[in-house]
């Protein structure tokens, strides 16, 4: 099939384009703005993405490079055209970067194609586009890549809004990778949507050094007065042809840029002209995200208008910074960036609308004081405006969110606190809940825990059992207790983490079931001893003055342990049975009911005694799958070394519980000689969490 041409104009530079076999939900974007190209009437004043400094050169795509198999074209630039190839001996698919013009190219486009090399050559990071080879062949310079296959950033977000927390995910992952090559003294000063691919598992790579500055060398290629980058992402010190002014945190601006991008839609600043765009990128202040964009959340907007202030020294120190507070949010935790204040978000305001200001400064005057008139003869204060502005769906999150701001300052506190807590039970969609977990306060706990009872992202429901453990809530323990059985390994882990910071008798038997899961059985045994340490330890703690009431209660739990032996075994047993400890506690083990033999694989785990192996080593095929998991981390803190053997047989046990168990247990012996016997049973198991413990027991054996 010939190739079909479209004519596609740039609104802003008015340059028009031919495209070839453009897909039609794939949006074409002008190389030097940065902005969708429109269909136009007339022929293209232009070749296709040829700047006018270029020579103009044939389209033909060659059919080899030296070594390399061209194989079609990917992509073509101001400077260069790339191809996707494969290097014959290694049968390697890469992507090839020829500079444009080949032998008519000019010497500054030669010098800067080999700066972009240099600098990327030297980068070596999972997510930079890593360089195989420079060379040149036939007067054609090229340089050879890792060839990702997947998408850009640009096409991903053309196809329509992505989920917060992925973009998130991604520029942060994007500002590390960044970050290294700050390291090593490489400044992109190009970054945008177009120069982040993502591979098919989704993790951003970062590509085109063509404007690259190496901060340690002398070079002259860029002279002051230059403007270089894309407008819709640069800085103002790049708009401004400021070229000793730019440095790491120039890269932090673009990247600031990129995520006002993924939360509105829309870059920073738009223009109908290059000139235009660059005079706002200087002079002008963009409307916060959470403005544009009701649900993006407020931690994600504070953090990019951090990243996009005008001075440097205002944005983020550095990439790693940025990164960081993306961390901070994917986390769940409170972010370094704080929301503009109010005279801030005033200020920029009239600043954005100046040219109305200054027209109607008089009237505007006359408005406020008549507006302030209003408010002292009604005798309405800021609590009446909040009040009435929640009732308003249009105002509400912003009343929200001036409400728990000041939350502390009011002078009618009684009054705040209850408007709060019924405004936090009842904001239950994500945006209010996103904003009501930003500032988590103590008063608010009863109406943060009712959020437990409904339907929820699983993000969201994560970070609201991290606000309940940070505020030690003890009425959400049973909500918690149902956690723990969750499906899902974060919920379960979280919950395990809030009985730690809470210990409840009522969670006993839950965790002990939780002992050797691979998501959270560290944490499990963690919250385990900090319950034994507040109800066994801490009472008998002198300084408290309980030491006689803590004794009292040993005594009647003592009574309590005598009736049940006895019960069991009759009365004459139980006086008569045995004198050793451990031996009590191992006649537990085997007779007792289910939270009493839990309590005794425990107890017998403290000891370190190696005479509990054999108690222990048999309670492995417990009926209770709970009492199984903890006398498997019991026998693996007393030593499970010497029952080996038997470990070994009940690989094949009917059961999976103890095949589970016996895995975990051969993994914490170390011994390499079991690896045939253990990698022979991972190849006949069916069993998912069986499978899962015996990879983490060979993984372990390597």
């Amino acid at each position: 099939m010939p190739p079909v041409d479209n004519v596609l104009r740039c609104p802003a530079c008015r340059k028009a384009y031919r495209v070839r076999n453009r897909a039609a939900d794939k949006p074409a974007v002008c190389p030097a703005c940065g902005l969708s190209l429109e269909p136009a009437a007339s022929p293209p004043v232009e070749p296709a993405l040829r700047l006018k400094d270029e020579p103009e050169v044939p389209r033909e795509i060659p059919v080899r490079l030296g070594r390399y198999r061209i194989d079609g074209e990917i992509a073509r630039g101001g400077m260069g055209v790339v191809y996707k190839g494969r290097q014959e001996g290694l049968d390697r698919v890469v992507a090839i970067k020829m500079l444009l013009g080949g032998a008519h190219a000019t010497p500054e486009m030669r010098q800067r194609f080999h700066r972009e090399a240099r600098a990327a050559a030297r980068l070596r990071h999972p997510g930079i586009v890593p360089i195989h080879e420079v060379g040149e062949y036939n007067g054609l310079p090229f340089f050879s890549m890792d060839y990702i296959e997947g998408k850009s950033l640009e096409d991903l977000l053309a196809e329509g809004p992505m989920p917060f927390e992925t973009g998130a995910r991604i520029l942060r992952d994007t500002a590390r990778a960044v970050q290294h090559a700050h390291d090593e003294g490489i400044l992109h000063r190009d970054l945008k949507p177009g120069n982040i691919l993502l591979d098919r598992a989704g993790n951003p790579h970062v590509t085109d050094f063509g404007l690259a500055k190496d901060i340690g060398s002398r070079s002259m290629l860029s002279v002051t007065g230059d403007v270089m980058g894309t407008p819709a992402f640069m800085s103002p010190e790049q708009a401004m042809g400021n070229v000793h002014d730019v440095d790491f945190r120039t890269d932090v601006y673009a990247l600031g840029a990129i995520l006002y991008r993924m939360l509105t839609g829309k870059p920073p600043f738009e223009g109908p002209t290059i000139a235009a765009t660059l005079l706002k990128v200087v002079n002008d202040y963009t409307a916060e995200p959470t403005r544009l964009n009701a649900a993006a959340p407020p931690e994600l907007s504070a953090i990019c208008m951090k990243a996009l202030e005008k001075e440097k020294k205002d944005r983020y120190a550095s990439a790693a910074a940025f990164a960081d507070d993306l961390d901070r949010y994917l986390q769940g935790e409170p972010v370094t960036a704080k929301p503009l204040p109010a005279w801030a978000c005033l200020r920029r305001a009239l600043r954005r609308q100046r040219h109305v200001v200054i027209a109607a400064g008089s009237v505007a005057a006359a408005a406020l004081a008549a507006l302030a008139a209003i408010l002292l003869l009604t005798g309405r204060s800021e609590l009446d405006l909040i009040e009435s502005n929640l009732a308003k769906p249009a105002l509400r999150l912003a009343a929200l969110g001036a409400l728990l701001d000041g939350l502390e300052t009011f002078d009618e506190r009684d009054r705040a606190l209850a408007l709060a807590r019924a405004a936090v039970a009842a904001g239950r969609d994500e945006a209010s809940r996103e904003r009501a977990y930003a500032r988590p306060s103590a008063a608010l706990a009863d109406a943060y825990a009712s959020h437990l009872s409904i339907p929820t992202p699983e993000r969201l429901r994560l970070r609201l059992v991290r606000i309940l453990a940070d505020l030690r809530h003890r009425p959400a323990v049973p909500q918690m207790l149902g956690l723990l059985g969750s499906s899902s390994p974060a919920e379960r882990l979280e919950a395990v983490r809030f009985f730690r910071a809470v210990p409840d008798l009522r969670a006993f038997q839950p965790l002990g079931a939780l002992v050797a899961d691979r998501a959270c059985g560290t944490e499990a045994r963690e919250a385990i001893k900090a319950l034994y340490v507040e109800r066994v330890i801490t009472p008998f703690n002198a300084a408290a003055g309980g030491t006689s009431q803590a004794i009292a209660a040993l005594g009647e739990a003592m009574a309590a342990r005598q009736r049940e032996a006895e019960s069991i075994v009759g009365p004459s047993a139980a006086r008569e049975g045995p004198r050793d400890p451990l031996e009590a506690v191992a006649a537990r083990l085997r007779t007792g009911d289910v939270r009493t033999r839990m309590q005794a694989a425990w107890e017998l785990g403290l000891t370190k005694d190696p005479r509990a192996r054999e108690p222990l080593a048999r309670a492995l095929a417990d009926p209770d799958d709970g009492v199984a998991r903890m006398a498997a981390a019991a026998l693996g803190d007393v030593g499970a070394a010497g029952e080996r053997d038997r470990l070994v047989a009940q690989l094949r046990h009917e059961r999976a519980g103890v095949r589970r168990n016996a895995a975990y247990l051969l993994g914490r012996i170390g011994d390499a000689s079991i690896r045939p016997d253990l990698e022979a049973a991972y190849r006949d198991e069916q069993d998912r969490e069986v499978r899962y413990a015996m990879e983490d027991a060979l993984v372990t054996l390597r």
